[in-house]
């Protein structure tokens, strides 16, 4: 599945960071992705943490993947590095969310 990126958008919706949907071939979103300082959002409230799932780049992850479709589908978070990150999708699968997370590293290129 091909995704494309929206504009990011930058400390909208009472969330601190940024937020970049990615939307399917067909215009639906399929991927959001969060990012922000450590100690926001689900970093903030230990009642959601969640199933750890340890990544393949050594980053130990939260995993809450009994979230509705309707409601953005399962999310995967982790602090790397003094930054918290999340994904969710309605559409990809958990298996999809942790290979996405672990190919993350603060030098990626962007493209």
């Amino acid at each position: 599945m091909k995704l494309k990126p929206e504009q990011p958008i930058i400390g909208e919706l009472n969330t601190p960071g940024i937020r970049i949907q990615f939307r399917d071939s067909m215009g639906q979103n399929a991927l959001l992705v969060l990012n922000g300082p450590a100690g926001c959002c689900l970093d903030s409230d230990s009642s959601k943490i969640g199933r750890a799932v340890k990544l393949a780049n050594g980053n130990t992850a939260h995993l809450l993947e009994y979230i509705e479709p309707q409601y953005g589908g399962p999310i995967l978070w982790w602090v790397q590095e003094g930054t918290y990150i999340a994904l969710s999708s309605s559409q990809l699968s958990i298996d999809n969310l942790i290979q996405i997370a672990s190919s993350m590293s603060k030098d990626a290129d962007l493209q």
